[in-house]
């Protein structure tokens, strides 16, 4: 089990308060977005923050591939909430990482079955345990 807490990812040359370290999700109800698409937990986790916040948000792109979501967000076209380890993974220096105050917890689980056996599911099993949270 792992846990990660959400970010905002704005592009670099945009100055969205004057703290640049933190928003309140609130600071965020005039703004176009870029969110991964509605088949995701990620997704309805992120409407349910804005939710929470009581803002309707409004969505640019709904999209799979952080990648092309990263790329969007560098060129301009929106903002994007995703869990830190992915926004820390997209690696262009076009775009920021800013704190999301009270942000949610993303966890991330696994199980196995363990009368299932096959030598990948296996071999994948023992390295994501070496990641596991003590």
């Amino acid at each position: 089990m792992d846990e990660d807490d959400f970010v905002l990812v704005s592009p670099s040359s945009r100055d969205l308060n004057n703290q640049e370290e933190y928003i309140d999700i609130s600071e965020l109800a005039n703004e176009s977005f870029i969110l991964r698409n509605e088949q995701t937990n990620l997704y309805k986790s992120v409407i349910n923050l804005f939710e929470k916040s009581g803002i309707t948000p409004d969505i640019f792109y709904k999209g799979n591939r952080f990648d092309l979501i990263a790329e969007m967000v560098a060129e301009g076209m929106g903002l994007s909430i995703v869990p830190r380890k992915i926004a820390e993974s997209m690696t262009s220096n076009k775009i920021k990482i800013i704190d999301i105050i009270e942000s949610p917890q993303s966890r991330l689980g696994f199980l196995k079955n363990k009368n299932f056996r096959q030598d990948n599911i296996d071999q994948f099993w023992n390295e994501i345990k070496k990641y596991e949270l003590q």
